[in-house]
């Protein structure tokens, strides 16, 4: 298995280290349904997008969008996969839409006093 320098490093794995894990090591949804699924779905459309959960080595949770395609390289197939950490936006998020809430019954709550 090839892969470029972020593909551990944003793990926090050395290279020696991520080259002997498999995919089943980082991936928090560890049932080989949905692993055997996403599979599946890229062998079959040629393509495959989703959002997913990975372990760093420490054991940080980070949130991302993994995308994987099937390429042709001189006569063989090849899976190749890309994935971005959406942990950051995703907690940004998630705290505009608290704040929301809170300014939400805030304003029903004063609104109810008059």
């Amino acid at each position: 298995m090839d892969f470029n320098e972020n593909a551990y490093k944003n793990l926090d794995y050395t290279k020696e280290e991520f080259r002997k894990l498999t995919i089943a090591d980082f991936y928090v949804t560890r049932a080989k349904y949905n692993i055997k699924r996403h599979i599946n779905k890229l062998l079959k459309e040629g393509n495959e997008r989703f959002e997913s959960k990975y372990k760093t080595k420490n054991g940080d949770i980070r949130d991302v969008i993994v995308t994987t395609r099937v390429l042709s390289l001189e006569r063989r197939n090849i899976i190749s996969t890309t994935w971005h950490d959406v942990t950051e936006l995703n907690r940004s998020k998630k705290e505009a839409e608290n704040s929301t809430r809170d300014l939400e019954r805030t304003f029903n709550s004063i609104s109810r006093s008059f």
